[in-house]
């Protein structure tokens, strides 16, 4: 939910959640806070690594 209140707001998400569909049929993770430390953020709160998640389920791109 905070990354959705984030992303409509204007400013990057916080945990890599919200992704968009691009003109090809391919997603896109929508801007994240402070990439780099991503991983430690959803960590935090038991999350997989953005890596893991989701593009293991359907081969987005963090861009």
């Amino acid at each position: 939910m905070a990354d959705r209140i984030e992303i409509a707001e204007g400013r990057p998400q916080i945990f890599g959640s919200q992704v968009k569909e691009q003109e090809d049929g391919t997603y896109t993770i929508l801007p994240v806070m402070d990439v780099d430390q991503v991983d430690e953020r959803r960590a935090f709160y038991r999350m997989e690594p953005l890596a893991d998640y989701p593009g293991n389920y359907f081969n987005i791109k963090l861009e």
